[in-house]
């Protein structure tokens, strides 16, 4: 009987001390998930701040527009010192990136095709080779906004490499002459069905 009555109380207190052992469990549970909501309460928080200012920069890129395409070597000039002295903000690089790249393009010569004819006129893009050579505006002179450009067309395309983006240029530029030689002929002969938008 002894050892009856023994072996009980050795039970209870084994089931006493497994209860404890399971409220105190539960409680870290209990007290981790709210931990847990409140991280992701936070983080949900943050995600929703980020995506407004992100709306509110992309309104902002848009009313900051610069007045494109550049039409003149001055007006090159221009972009380029607004673009160095906000180089620290990066408000107006921004601006511009998100501009230039309007042009669209899937695959990287294209798109820094239509960039480019975004950025400036044939009859600007006449007067510059990459390096400046044969007696021409060097478009590496104006590292800002070839940053920029760079910037634009791996907004289009994401994989875009450094090398084909200057190629695109180097070339587009080289063509430059014969677009604005095509373009003035389309605009002398009103209505002439060949007239298009030239981009190389």
């Amino acid at each position: 009987m002894a050892s009856y009555e023994n072996t009980n109380r050795g039970n209870s207190s084994n089931l006493a001390a497994e209860t404890n052992m399971n409220s105190g469990f539960e409680g870290q549970v209990i007290r981790k998930l709210d931990f847990l909501s409140a991280t992701v309460n936070h983080l949900c928080d943050a995600v929703n701040l980020l995506v407004n200012r992100h709306q509110i920069e992309q309104i902002e890129y848009k009313e900051n527009a610069f007045d494109l395409p550049i039409s003149t070597t001055g007006a090159m000039k221009v972009v380029e010192d607004e673009l160095k002295a906000s180089e620290r903000r990066g408000d107006k690089k921004q601006s511009l990136v998100f501009h230039l790249a309007l042009g669209g393009g899937r695959k990287t010569p294209d798109s820094t095709y239509r960039v480019m004819a975004e950025l400036m006129t044939n009859e600007i893009a006449a007067q510059f080779s990459y390096e400046g050579k044969k007696g021409k505006l060097s478009f590496c002179d104006f590292p800002l906004i070839k940053a920029s450009v760079l910037a634009a067309v791996r907004r289009n395309v994401g994989d875009a490499k450094g090398n084909d983006i200057e190629d695109g240029i180097k070339y587009w530029l080289k063509k430059g002459p014969e677009r604005l030689k095509r373009e003035k002929k389309s605009n002398a002969v009103p209505g002439d069905a060949t007239a298009e938008v030239n981009i190389i």
